[in-house]
């Protein structure tokens, strides 16, 4: 089987078949695939878009980043954390391989290549700049490696146009 996702390819067939049984899913609209204090299963996205946000609490929720077929769904279990803190909504339909997190984490207790995968992706989704470790600061007192008023895309900051 050929995956689009990057995390699976980089992992390899022989890795990814160790998994067992790994059903294609489909995504829809606004469905939520994790929520705080869940981890039953882990999602590599293989076609569509999903959102990670965190509850403010009585603010409003924050979105943490985008995850596509680039990544997961399931960072907690990479960073052998009990609870998972977020939850994951899907913004654009698609599909995606699920694999059961214990069998996951199994794997990447047995293999140092695929644990080194995993720990690559996970950092740089929480600091796209690559400058903290995971848990060093709360995400509340996290700051954006670009300067204000500019966005982060991969090939680094973009100016925003000002408007009116």
């Amino acid at each position: 089987m050929l995956f689009q996702n990057r995390l699976l390819t980089l992992m390899g067939r022989k890795s990814v078949a160790r998994l067992g049984d790994t059903p294609i899913v489909a995504l829809s609209m606004r469905q939520r695939l994790e929520e705080p204090g869940t981890g039953g299963f882990v999602y590599f996205v293989e076609e569509g878009v999903a959102s990670v946000i965190a509850d403010g609490g009585s603010r409003m929720a924050m979105e943490l980043g985008l995850i596509g077929r680039e990544g997961m769904v399931g960072l907690a279990l990479v960073y052998e954390d009990t609870e998972n803190p977020y939850q994951t909504i899907v913004q654009v339909p698609g599909n995606a391989i699920q694999v059961d997190a214990k069998k996951l984490r199994s794997l990447m207790q047995e293999d140092s290549a695929v644990r080194r995968v995993l720990m690559r992706f996970a950092p740089g989704f929480l600091d796209p700049g690559g400058r903290d470790g995971p848990g060093q600061r709360p995400v509340q007192a996290r700051r954006a490696p670009w300067p204000a008023g500019s966005s982060w895309s991969a090939t680094g900051p973009a100016q925003i146009p000002d408007h009116p």
